[in-house]
């Protein structure tokens, strides 16, 4: 399900994404590398809609193994297709 807020990433399973101004807040916490910050915004963006638990699951496996590279390169990819 997509709405104005939300776009879905082409994979194998559907990503419900957050809106830009979450994904900003994430990205800068990503930047600076601020693991537990990064935890607690993932927690906050599940408690804000259940539909962004695939997409939180993905934050945090690369989160949890310090690939925040990779994190920094699904978020900036996600945010192009973010309307």
């Amino acid at each position: 399900m997509t709405t104005e807020n939300h776009a879905p990433q082409n994979n194998k399973s559907t990503l419900v994404v957050p809106p830009q101004n979450e994904l900003i807040r994430l990205l800068k916490l990503v930047d600076l590398g601020y693991i537990d910050a990064i935890e607690k915004q993932i927690k906050l963006l599940e408690e804000l809609d259940s539909q962004y638990i695939a997409f939180t699951q993905q934050v945090r496996q690369y989160t949890l193994s310090f690939q925040l590279y990779k994190l920094e390169k699904l978020i900036v990819e996600l945010f192009k297709n973010v309307k």
